[in-house]
């Protein structure tokens, strides 16, 4: 559950990163047995995290090893995210084409239909 942490140190810093990291996980397993509700609810709470880190600019100074923290937190959020839309666009490419497909029928039927009437 999304908590408005505000950021005023790199432990609360790392506190928004590692939610995020973890809900990315979370909508990984969610897409992967179809649980889009699921992956909806946690893309809007990962995301009020994004804004609360967007918002909180700049962002206080990190050591070496925090920013090496930070960058695989990064490179697993990516990752995750990446997992994500792997499963999700297959699904969406197959909806559009049903969309269209429906949209070419319904077309037809208005033109088709108009001129059976003459």
């Amino acid at each position: 559950m999304f908590r408005n942490l505000p950021i005023k140190d790199s432990e609360s810093l790392f506190a928004c990163y590692e939610a995020i990291a973890q809900l990315t996980s979370e909508m990984v397993a969610a897409a992967d047995v179809g649980n889009w509700e699921v992956v909806n609810t946690l893309e809007h709470e990962s995301a009020a995290y994004v804004d609360m880190l967007r918002r909180s600019e700049p962002h206080p100074p990190l050591s070496p090893a925090e920013l090496e923290r930070k960058r695989a937190l990064l490179v697993r959020i990516l990752e995750d995210d990446a997992r994500v839309r792997a499963v999700v666009h297959p699904r969406l490419d197959r909806l559009q084409r049903r969309i269209d497909t429906a949209r070419r029928a319904s077309s037809a039927s208005l033109a088709y239909g108009t001129m059976a009437r003459f």
